[in-house]
């Protein structure tokens, strides 16, 4: 009988294009059959831009399993942002030199 989950897992990893061939494909088989069996369990994978290409190495169903996002670099405006923010809520200023 199978039951019903009330709960997932969601692992996050970062820095994965340091990763072994033979760990990236271990991670990449373990996917596979959670996948598989319908598992309430997902993998988050973040790393520089090289890392679909060691993942396709290390798998050929690679870029089947995974939907890849590029993230590139903030404009000024928004890492000004990211950085501002947060403080304000905190009640913290930055001078305008210290934010560039």
């Amino acid at each position: 009988m199978r039951r019903v989950a009330e709960a997932g897992v969601v692992f996050l990893f970062d820095e994965m294009q340091f990763a072994e061939r033979d760990e990236l494909a271990s991670l990449l088989a373990a996917h596979h059959r959670i996948g598989q069996l319908g598992l309430p369990i997902a993998l988050v994978g973040a790393g520089l831009p090289q890392l679909a290409g060691r993942l396709a190495e290390a798998s050929s169903y690679a870029e089947r399993l995974f939907s890849y996002v590029e993230v590139g670099r903030l404009s000024d405006a928004a890492a000004r942002e990211a950085i501002v923010v947060p403080a304000r809520r905190e009640e913290v200023e930055y001078r305008p030199d210290a934010l560039e």
